[in-house]
């Protein structure tokens, strides 16, 4: 018998976990969460609504993707 691919069900539940409400109120400094946990959490927003909330953890991504090296090497 060969592998058995399935769709996950939806979760309905949209209440915040513990880890994510803390990573909302800055609580966990950035550079303590990890890249999907703010995936998870963006995804969590888009499911809940609200604005602010969604713009202030699609920050938080993009903050976080940014490599070091964007800084310029040499000041004027």
């Amino acid at each position: 018998m060969g592998a058995v691919f399935f769709n996950a069900v939806a979760r309905l539940n949209l209440e915040y976990a513990k880890r994510q409400t803390l990573i909302l109120t800055e609580v966990i400094s950035l550079e303590d969460i990890w890249t999907n946990e703010l995936t998870a959490v963006i995804k969590k927003v888009r499911a809940k609504g609200g604005q602010e909330v969604l713009d202030f953890a699609e920050e938080l991504l993009r903050i976080r993707e940014l490599p070091p090296s964007i800084l310029p090497m040499y000041t004027i």
